[in-house]
């Protein structure tokens, strides 16, 4: 039996050659990918160093110290050890609505106190009314009565006698209706402060995404990890993402 030699290599020549062209393909993609890669880590420096808004809460997390006035005098307050306190959740927590009358009572008579300067509520009685969408307290022909809207997200205050009209924000967290006064951040410094660090952490949040698509690879990120780590280490930097739920960040910090 003879065998064609000259058939054989005539065959052969195409196989080589779409394996060639298929290992240059994936050479060409490979590289296509690189420069992807590099084109979106160096869009992403540039951010990072060129960014106005980040640069406040990074100088922070650097030790910078920027001054008020208390008094007569300027004191360094817009820091590091102050951000417990400017990074504070912007509403303040008054009572669970289903612990009233019981448990947070006393939460509900000490708030009346405080906001609207009254004593008469310290030991009135507080009950729920209209299937349970209204908790009153009275005494002595005075009353506060708390309405829920219609969405049960607030709550209006009705006083006799009257007071400046009042509401509270109502959020529902794990089935539970919890009442807060609206947002208290009236310093401009802390608010200024605060819109940083918010734009820091959603940024940290897009190199969390952008790694877990395979866009950038976690080696690439260690431009990035002074500052990365400056905020992890940070306990008020934590509980400022915990409370607005920047779940990015904290998935970019899962995968480190």
């Amino acid at each position: 039996m003879s065998i064609d030699v000259t058939a054989v290599i005539q065959a052969a020549i195409p196989t080589g050659v779409g394996l060639g062209g298929f290992l240059w393909g994936i050479h060409t993609y490979r590289q296509g990918q690189n420069l992807k890669r590099k084109d979106i880590l160096f869009s992403l420096i540039d951010e990072f160093d060129k960014s106005k808004k980040m640069d406040l809460a990074k100088k922070i997390l650097d030790g910078f110290s920027y001054a008020r006035m208390d008094g007569d005098i300027w004191v360094g307050w817009y820091n590091k050890t102050s951000l417990d306190v400017i990074l504070r959740y912007h509403q303040k927590f008054i009572f669970d609505w289903d612990k009233v009358p019981g448990e947070h009572e006393g939460k509900l008579h000490n708030f009346l106190q405080e906001y609207f300067e009254i004593d008469w509520p310290k030991g009135a009685k507080a009950e729920q009314i209209n299937n349970g969408r209204t908790i009153r307290l009275a005494s002595a022909g005075k009353s506060a009565v708390f309405n829920l809207n219609g969405t049960g997200t607030g709550a209006e205050i009705l006083l006799e006698p009257p007071a400046y009209p009042f509401a509270l924000v109502v959020e529902k967290e794990k089935g539970i209706l919890k009442l807060y006064t609206p947002g208290n951040i009236t310093d401009a410094k802390e608010q200024e402060i605060r819109d940083s660090f918010s734009v820091l952490l959603d940024f940290f949040g897009k190199l969390g995404y952008l790694m877990n698509r395979g866009l950038v690879k976690r080696e690439e990120l260690q431009y990035f990890e002074y500052y990365i780590n400056k905020a992890k280490d940070d306990a008020a930097v934590q509980k400022f993402a915990d409370y607005y739920n920047f779940d990015l960040y904290k998935d970019l910090l899962r995968n480190l």
